[in-house]
């Protein structure tokens, strides 16, 4: 329900206001935060007349448009009040203000004005349309301005009045005929009548089918203004009329009489008599909006009606007897301070009859006597009547039960006439009194003050309590009493309560007692005691009055108003809520009347329950409503499918929705069931919103119900589905391309399994083809060996060296032949020591090479000179090469480049180390490679013996690489000197200085 008011504009929604303003310069707000007319169009949008300019809000999203109109005229671009809004059958909206009308297509924001000052069809005469002065029908608009009625035809687009009428229809013949302009508000019923307040005191009715007009005069109420600025018809065809200090006039439209609703400070529908508007909401309920608030007025609801016995101040605070009731459905009200009221029940009747001795004091009690006779309790003494109170004789005779029990202090407060003889009064003093038709009184104790007595059902049994508060069963057929210890079980559960007032049985075995601090059940059955309160549903906990009609069921007053009890809960329904301070100072009771309603008297008023009624009460009526959804803090148009697409980022969503209660609201209660996460129902009390966090891809389902005012559930409810769509990686399709890959990785795996497995196979087969290459590799360096040790131990190497020896032996040069003996036996020790091993420091090499040269200078009566240079060499014990390696070529330069020259013969071998390169470089002055082949080939049988060295060597050296995987080689170079002639021969051979780490 939407209100526009000064300060802004209200949706209620239930269970809260939300409230959209003026918020400073903020051009995304309203115009202006005073309103003089709300509209919803067709589609949802709510149009706001302020006084700042017309507005269109959408609240679904909260986006405010607005139109900036002018007047044609220019002169002024003020509009005034826009004092109404509606809609024609193009869905053009229709504006009026007080520089005229407006229609706009919403679509595109244009806008034209009527023509005024016009008497054809093409406009309007300039006679002003006031406030709220239209309504539309299927045929057109109806329009009321100053006392004139326009018509605009959506069929012919032509406006009908008085100046264009050419079907001479009388309601555009209307004139006034007072001196005050008529103002007011047009509404329609539902057979097609159209309704409007002319000359501010009469009511006219136009039928828009038979176009019959008819008016029904009524009296302006007092101070009240002359206009109508609200009339509305409700849904029994009953017309109200509104009006500024006037208060409320109902027009009855089958007795055509009218109905005064006024603000009388007590018994009143409204709290003030300034009246704005009126609106019938879906439950047929009248709001009516003062400037003291909004009221809701049942007007039609028989389930519980008030009714005021007096507005006198004595009334309101006091404390009252037990109300009673005849067989001719009279209800009789005792009071302490005041008098006696009787209420009919089945004509609404109500009585006064005052105390007649004020030194006697007041009515305590009324119980039927005989036939047509009453017995009031007054005080201590008993007088008789009829049931009319027509006279109230204290001083004739009276039955002897009444004469014995007056004798006794203590007003009476309450009685039960067994049968003609026996009877049993309870008086406040805490005794009561059984008759049995003797000239003696049995007296019971009991607490005192109030009722606390009943009779059961069945009619067999009283209950009372006594003044330790247990519960007594006496039986009325053979007076035998029982005693249940109600104090001992209830001070088991913790429980001790004081102030009982009332007691009763439901009928089901179960005997309730109220207290001050909670409602108290004893069960006959299974002799167990329980206790509620406001935990329970209960009004208040301070229960005092009870009453169990004739179908069983319990009703309970207390200071909070009444409740049902509703045994399947076992929970109380509210029935009637009344201010707890309104209750404070007086004892209510309770009955079931003649005609089958329930009363409870409350203060100064009966409270009439219809039970039936109650129950048949449309709750499944009441409208659970969804108002908002946020995703992730946004708000969604919930009209679209925005919930059914939501990303997994999308999950944390809020829900606020609310069931249309407005007059207690706070008494509404939620329940939701998320389907995809929760298993049962979960309890939200009053709140009416929910938020759902880190929610999981999914499809979910939010069921959302409630209980009304009187703890009933509404029979509809919201179920709002949506989606939260997972990520791609958790989509099907993306899990199947997984599988299919993973199936394929596992394929391609295998096969590459069976590959490798061949691979495998295959690199065994080249392995075991590589050992077998190894060992012809080592096969082949080991010839090699032998070769070059072959080499090395030259026959005539070792010939010569003996016959060296021996002409050393021979010429007594025993020293010399000694020397020589021992470094070649040395020699051929480190030789044969050496030719076992692959790599040998360079040190090892470098002395053998010593070692030789110095056997080949001595052999050769040291016809050449030697040096070997290894300045270049940081540590010759760390640098490994292959064994024998320089001895080849030191040999050739001996044998061959040497021994022919004639002059100086020098040899010089060196080893350097550079760019992590091992060099080590033979070079000899000789007669050269070219002179020593061309000698060669001259020696006798050269072509029989071919030399091996040089291909031994090169061998060998290409065996190491292969073992090693180093660049290992050898360079000989030819040297000349200035005329070009051969001066020698160098060799450099050049491996890894690391070989020995490959």
């Amino acid at each position: 329900m939407w209100f526009g008011s000064y300060n802004g504009l209200h949706k209620h929604e239930g269970t809260s206001i939300k409230v959209y303003n003026r918020s400073g310069n903020d051009s995304a707000s309203l115009s202006s935060k005073e309103m003089h007319s709300v509209f919803e169009d067709r589609l949802g949008f709510i149009w706001v007349g302020t006084t700042g300019g017309l507005d269109k809000l959408d609240p679904k999203t909260g986006i405010i448009l607005h139109y900036k109109l002018k007047p044609a005229n220019g002169a002024d671009d003020r509009l005034g009040y826009i004092v109404s809004i509606f809609q024609d059958d193009k869905d053009n909206i229709w504006v009026e203000t007080d520089a005229g009308m407006f229609i706009i297509d919403s679509e595109s924001g244009k806008y034209s004005q009527v023509l005024d000052n016009e008497k054809s069809g093409k406009g309007m005469p300039n006679c002003g349309i006031l406030y709220k002065g239209s309504v539309k029908t299927k045929a057109g608009i109806w329009m009321f301005a100053s006392g004139y009625v326009i018509f605009y035809d959506f069929k012919s687009r032509q406006f009908f009045h008085q100046y264009n009428n050419p079907q001479h229809n009388p309601i555009f013949n209307l004139r006034e005929g007072n001196q005050h302009n008529s103002q007011s508000e047009l509404c329609t019923d539902s057979a097609n009548n159209l309704y409007f307040v002319f000359n501010n005191s009469t009511l006219m009715k136009y039928n828009l089918i038979t176009e019959k007009l008819d008016s029904f005069h009524f009296n302006v109420p007092l101070k009240a203004w002359y206009c109508c600025y609200s009339l509305a018809a409700d849904y029994k065809g009953n017309i109200w009329i509104g009006f500024r200090y006037g208060g409320l006039l109902l027009f009855d439209r089958n007795t055509h009489a009218f109905s005064a609703i006024r603000y009388d400070g007590v018994n009143s529908l409204i709290q003030s008599d300034y009246v704005y508007s009126l609106c019938e909401d879906y439950l047929k309920r009248m709001w009516v909006t003062t400037n003291n608030g909004i009221f809701i007025i049942k007007y039609y609801d028989s389930t519980v009606q008030q009714k005021y016995l007096s507005d006198k101040s004595e009334f309101i605070d006091y404390e009252s007897g037990i109300i009673s009731q005849d067989q001719h459905g009279n209800i009789y009200v005792p009071f302490f301070s005041g008098g006696l009221f009787k209420y009919n029940v089945f004509n609404d009747n109500k009585q006064y009859f005052p105390v007649e001795d004020a030194v006697a004091g007041g009515y305590g009690y009324v119980f039927t006597a005989e036939k047509n006779k009453v017995i009031v309790a007054r005080k201590a003494t008993f007088m008789q009547a009829d049931t009319a109170l027509h006279k109230t004789i204290s001083g004739m005779p009276l039955e002897k039960v009444y004469q014995l029990v007056s004798g006794y202090p203590g007003r009476a407060a309450w009685a039960f006439k067994q049968n003609d003889h026996a009877i049993y009064i309870k008086k406040t003093s805490g005794v009561i009194y059984y008759y049995n038709g003797t000239d003696s009184i049995e007296t019971l104790l009991s607490t005192g003050f109030s009722k606390q007595a009943c009779v059961s059902k069945d009619s067999n049994f009283l209950y009372f309590l006594t003044n330790n508060d247990d519960l007594v069963k006496r039986n009325l057929s053979t007076l035998r009493m029982d005693t249940i210890y109600l104090t001992k079980r209830l001070r088991d559960l913790n429980f001790v309560y004081e102030n009982t007032r009332d007691i009763a049985d439901d009928g089901n075995g179960n005997i309730w007692v109220t207290s001050q601090n909670g409602l108290i059940k004893y069960s006959m059955e299974s002799h167990n005691a329980f206790v509620y309160t406001t935990a329970n549903g209960l009004l208040h906990d301070f229960s005092f009055t009870l009453c169990s009609d004739s179908k069983k069921r319990l009703w309970v007053g207390s200071m909070g108003g009444v409740n049902f009890y509703d045994p399947q809960k076992n929970t109380f329904i509210n029935v009637f809520t009344e201010s707890p301070d309104k209750l404070s100072n007086y004892f209510g009771s309770s009955l079931e009347a003649k005609d089958g309603h329930i009363y409870f008297l409350l203060g100064a008023k009966l409270v009439n329950i219809d039970p039936d009624g109650f129950f048949k009460q449309k709750i499944e009526e009441r409208l659970l409503h969804l108002d908002e959804v946020q995703v992730n803090g946004s708000l969604v148009n919930i009209s679209t499918k925005a919930l059914s697409d939501l990303s997994y980022l999308q999950n944390r969503i809020y829900f606020r929705f609310g069931l249309l209660e407005f007059a207690e609201p706070e008494k509404v209660k939620y329940y939701y069931w998320l389907e995809g996460l929760d298993k049962n129902w979960n309890g939200l009390g009053n709140h009416s919103e929910i938020t759902f966090n880190s929610l999981q891809p999914g499809k979910y389902i939010l069921h959302v119900k409630a209980t009304d005012v009187y703890g009933n559930q509404v029979k509809e409810q919201l179920n709002i589905s949506f989606t939260i769509k997972p990520p791609f990686w958790k989509t099907w399709w993306f899990i199947s391309l997984i599988i299919i890959f993973i199936l394929l990785v596992i394929y391609f795996f295998v096969k590459w399994r069976e590959n490798n497995f061949k691979a495998i196979e295959a690199g065994k087969l080249k392995l075991q083809q590589a050992k077998v290459e190894m060992y012809s590799m080592n096969e082949q360096l080991s010839k090699a060996r032998l070769e070059a040790l072959r080499s090395q131990m030259n026959p005539h190497f070792i010939f010569n060296s003996l016959n060296a020896i021996q002409e050393c032996i021979l010429t007594n040069k025993v020293d010399a032949a000694y020397e020589y003996l021992s470094k070649f036996s040395k020699l051929q020790r480190m030789v044969l020591n050496n030719s076992e091993k692959e790599l040998i420091p360079l040190s090892a090499e470098m002395e053998m090479l010593q070692l030789y040269l110095s056997l080949e200078s001595l052999r050769f009566s040291k016809s050449f000179s030697y040096q070997v240079n290894a300045t270049g060499i940081s540590d010759a014990e760390e640098i490994m090469i292959p064994s024998m390696i320089t001895q080849p070529f030191v040999e050739n330069a001996i044998w061959h480049g040497l021994r022919n020259k004639e002059g100086d013969k020098s040899l010089q071998i060196t080893y350097e180390e550079k760019a992590g390169q091992l060099l080590i470089t033979v070079e000899d002055n000789g007669i050269g490679r070219e002179k020593a082949a061309v000698i060669k080939e001259q020696k006798l049988g050269s072509g029989q013996f071919d030399s091996k060295g040089t291909m031994l060597l090169q061998q060998r050296l290409h065996v190491l690489s292969q073992q090693f995987k180093a660049d290992i080689k050898f360079e000989t170079i030819d040297k000349n000197d200035k005329l070009g002639d051969s001066s020698g021969t160098k060799v450099i051979i050049s491996f890894p200085s690391n070989l020995g780490m490959v």
